[in-house]
Parts: structure tokens; sequence; C-alpha cells
């Protein structure tokens, strides 16, 4: 057995998809590693060196299992991605930049009793994304 993938299952594709490209500066794949999102039910991301995810259309997945899924609502607390910063000023510059860009603030940038730096936002479903740094650095 391998770990093949995580998955964001949003109720709005094209809008998710956005937010990923354009607030977190991601490049958005159709499967197979096309060169660019295809408008489908599936959108996959990477960063170079470092693991990726995909987001699949709620919608099709309630057509392929045949049964409706809860949608939550707010923050949702049930899925998440962290995104780890060289520096802690890092996450302080990101978190302010993210939020300008249209994500929803849920936790601004503190100091952990472990030694990282971190915050949350969220995205257009109410999934979490950690913005932190492990590194050291001027804190803001």
């Amino acid at each position: 057995m391998k770990f093949s993938a995580v998955g964001i299952f949003p109720a709005n594709m094209e809008k998710s998809v956005r937010f990923y490209e354009n607030v977190l500066n991601m490049k958005a794949f159709t499967a197979g590693g096309q060169e660019y999102w295809d408008g489908g039910g599936y959108a996959e991301f990477h960063m170079e060196g470092n693991c990726g995810f995909g987001l699949f259309s709620r919608k099709d997945l309630e057509v392929m299992i045949s049964q409706k899924l809860d949608d939550p609502s707010g923050i949702n607390g049930r899925t998440g991605i962290s995104l780890d910063y060289p520096e802690y000023g890092d996450v302080d510059k990101e978190f302010h930049r993210i939020i300008l860009a249209g994500a929803t603030p849920v936790l601004e940038p503190v100091d952990m009793p472990w030694g990282q730096r971190t915050s949350y936002v969220a995205d257009p479903d109410g999934n979490l994304i950690e913005i932190a740094s492990m590194g050291q650095g001027d804190r803001k």
C-alpha cells in the first residue's frame, strides 16, 4: 500500500479552484498532470518538493456514491492543510497577504509554546489552512 492523495470536496469547484490559485498562488492541474485544470470535477495541486492534494466535486461524489453528503457550514474543522514557511516573519506576511486576497481569518499569527509561529485562515468551504513556521527569525 502507498499513500496516494488527500482530497477536499468543495460545494463549488470553480470558486475553490480559483481560491487556491489566486489566493494561495497554487497551480491547478487536471488528472493525469495535464497543464491546466479543464473545469471538470477534479483538480490537483502540487507544490515543488512537497505533497499535493486534490479538489473533488462534492456533487460528482454524491452521484457516484448515490447519497447526499453533509454540507458543513461556517468553519468546519473537519479538513485542513498546513503551509510551512522558513521564517517566523513569513507567517505574519503571508497571513495578511492571504486575508487581503480573500481568505477568511480564523487565528491571527501567534507563538505557540512548542516554538511554532502559527495562524489559520479558511477557504470558501470553511476548510482550515494553517500558515506556520518552526523557523527562526524576527517575530512580528
